[in-house]
């Protein structure tokens, strides 16, 4: 593992990304051979999870900020971040769990619509905006969005079969408060970083692991989650994957992405297989 990130350093221009599930030494001793090889560590940022005053990476999730500035539709944004949550709860729930509510899961996915109306909702919130909005449909009030086909489905299904509907709206809740069960990932997804609109980037002060910076470096990233269970583990793990595909495929998308003929690629270093779910990231760009 150690060899191969000194050989990826070594020939390519890209980051490289070394996930150590297990602790241990693998950090610091990749750090010894990458000085002894290279002569420096200036280029190697290790990042234990939780860190030492049990902080944790800071990441967007709910927020199409940065594919708006770059020139993707409203539409596909939105989609393409109900798509990510879908993946993320398959992982957490199951497959099999997560397709048998399927009524649960269109208010769902129309709930983050409405979170993103172009109107009334915001470009970017935390997920307690959305456990809120649950629940105020539980107690009988949908959000306020201009589309007035979004509107009339979510109130199709608030004025259902009352019985029917309970049992949809707290699946729905399920969904999302299953995710507080562990408080690091929770506070990952309620991160909401601020915002320059005149530049169309995330502001230069905001506290946040910045994915396009590193894409746009030759920086190795030692992600050191060995302190964590597996299970915690293994999530965020698929979490990280999915925001460095996702910062990835933006990149392609308004053409910053170097050819692989120059030497460009991001390479992914994990100890043990991915977890299984993986999300949509491995194919090619």
């Amino acid at each position: 593992m150690i060899n191969d990130a000194l050989s990826a350093y070594e020939a390519f221009d890209g980051p490289t990304f070394i996930f150590d599930k297990k602790g241990g030494s693998m950090s610091e001793e990749y750090k010894r051979a990458h000085f002894h090889k290279f002569g420096s560590l200036d280029n190697v940022i290790h990042l234990p999870v939780p860190g030492p005053e049990e902080e944790v990476l800071a990441f967007p999730y709910f927020d199409i900020r940065p594919q708006l500035a770059a020139g993707v539709s409203r539409t596909v944004a939105v989609q393409e971040k109900i798509d990510r949550y879908n993946e993320l709860l398959v992982y957490v729930l199951g497959s099999e769990l997560t397709q048998q509510a399927f009524v649960a899961q269109e208010i769902l996915n129309n709930l983050i619509k409405a979170l993103f109306d172009p109107e009334y909702g915001r470009d970017a919130w935390p997920i307690e905006d959305l456990l809120k909005a649950a629940f105020e449909m539980q107690e009988g009030e949908i959000p306020e969005v201009s589309d007035d086909t979004l509107r009339l489905t979510l109130s199709r299904h608030l004025h259902a079969d009352e019985q029917r509907f309970q049992t949809s709206i707290d699946a729905v809740m399920n969904r999302i408060t299953k995710l507080a069960e562990r408080s690091f990932i929770w506070r990952i997804l309620n991160f909401v970083p601020e915002w320059d609109d005149e530049a169309g980037a995330y502001a230069d002060q905001s506290p946040m692991f910045d994915i396009q910076d590193l894409l746009d470096s030759r920086s190795v990233v030692l992600i050191d989650t060995g302190d964590l269970r597996p299970a915690s583990s293994n999530l965020f793990t698929f979490m990280l994957l999915d925001y460095i595909w996702s910062g990835a495929r933006l990149r392609h998308r308004i053409g910053e992405t170097p050819s692989v003929r120059d030497d460009y690629v991001i390479n992914l270093i994990i100890d043990e297989a991915a977890p299984s779910s993986s999300p949509n990231w491995s194919g090619t760009i």
